[in-house]
């Protein structure tokens, strides 16, 4: 149960802001705005003036792109900058004073902060499901919350919602997935590989949960055809990997989420039900597995390293293999995503991979380099793309791709 719960709060508190953090001084900043107030003014094919108008829609712009969902900021929050910065920006980014933007930036973390803080309090706390209460996901359209208060009973519905879909789903999928195997029934898909209809129950569902938070964003999963969106971010869904130990009941199935944006892999987020585990991570945030933050092995020597791998059916050759434990590695089948959950939280070496696609490791992406790791592919490119991978630490990844790895 707590593993749905960390699940779905990962996704909900890392999914919000979408920005790379930049370490940028106010001094660069005004070198950008005068260069940005100049081409807007000169350059733009309307040759828009900055204005009064512009300067407020610029304002309510920036604050909902640090806080898409509007879960963060307060309504009060945006009445004090638009009657202090309203209808000053235009005249500020000419001057190149970007200070305004700094401020606020300074008040989202700080609000961001507060509702970390609440979160611990709802994963952790007793959820009442006995309580009718109502919840609109897409708040896109609405104000920011009155109180903070308001912005934590905000929270504490988001939260309940999310739980209260992901078991309904689960069940549905349960039940499901017992009639097919009532009649012997499990999907062959077009590379031979087996798809249940939990696979495809799970994906649906995701896409019906980001689709309606996050209109606007792309999905690409494995199981469905690729939606297109317009807001430069792209979620990435793998709904059971590890098909074949869900088929024999063995635990070590996970489901994987990943987000990407216009600076590359933002979220990663591994939920591992049969276990009661959930290690996500969010770019500059940490890893963490269950809510405590967690880091890849300090091993420095592939002897004795215990080397995590999906199965040595994967492999074109056994000899491969043979030179791990040439080097005195141990070689474990502990594999999937699974894996990769060993590798970040430092009870295993390395995870290698040799076919993979790109749900299978996008996460990794963000969870590896997160938790003090890396995370390429068998050439030693940082990808999720490259048909095959290895996560590890710092100090084994020469080593191994010393062994394995291809040109």
């Amino acid at each position: 149960m707590k593993s749905i719960i960390t699940f779905i709060a990962a996704i909900a508190f890392l999914a919000g802001p979408h920005g790379q953090a930049v370490e940028l001084s106010e001094k660069d900043g005004g070198k950008i705005a005068r260069a940005v107030g100049f081409l807007l003014s000169n350059r733009h094919f309307k040759r828009t003036p900055l204005n009064d108008d512009i300067s407020r829609a610029f304002l309510k712009k920036y604050m909902e792109s640090l806080d898409y969902s509007r879960m963060v900021f307060l309504q009060p929050d945006y009445e004090e900058f638009e009657a202090k910065y309203g209808t000053l920006l235009d005249n500020l980014t000419k001057r190149g004073d970007v200070s305004p933007a700094f401020e606020i930036h300074k008040r989202y973390f700080t609000r961001l902060k507060t509702a970390h803080g609440w979160l611990e309090e709802i994963i952790w706390a007793d959820i009442d499901f006995t309580v009718e209460e109502s919840f609109i996901p897409n708040r896109t359209k609405d104000d920011w919350p009155a109180t903070e208060a308001e912005a934590r009973d905000f929270w504490h519905k988001r939260i309940k919602y999310e739980v209260l879909g992901t078991r309904l789903g689960k069940r549905r999928g349960v039940e499901a997935m017992k009639a097919k195997a009532i009649n012997g029934e499990v999907v062959k898909k077009d590379d031979g590989t087996p798809v249940t209809v939990a696979d495809r129950g799970a994906e649906r569902l995701l896409r019906e949960r980001i689709g309606e938070a996050f209109p606007d964003d792309a999905i690409v999963g494995e199981e469905e055809a690729d939606v297109a969106g317009t807001s430069g971010r792209t979620w990435i869904l793998d709904p059971i990997d590890g098909t074949q130990s869900f088929i024999h009941g063995v635990p070590l199935y996970s489901n994987l989420v990943a987000l990407e944006d216009e600076h590359g892999p933002a979220v990663g987020v591994i939920n591992v039900p049969g276990l009661d585990e959930c290690v996500w991570a969010g770019r500059g945030r940490g890893c963490f597995l269950d809510g405590e933050p967690t880091r890849v092995s300090e091993r420095t020597d592939v002897r004795g390293a215990c080397i995590v791998t999906s199965g040595v059916d994967y492999w074109p050759s056994a000899a491969a293999l043979d030179q791990f434990i040439g080097k005195g590695a141990v070689i474990r089948t502990w594999g999937d995503a699974y894996g990769y959950v060993l590798v970040a939280t430092g009870r295993a070496d390395a995870m290698v991979d040799p076919v993979v696609f790109r749900w299978d490791v996008a996460p990794m992406l963000t969870i590896l380099p997160e938790a003090g790791g890396v995370f390429t592919d068998l050439s030693g490119a940082v990808t999720a793309e490259g048909g095959d991978a290895l996560a590890t630490n710092p100090a084994l990844l020469d080593q191994i791709l010393d062994l394995v790895g291809r040109s």
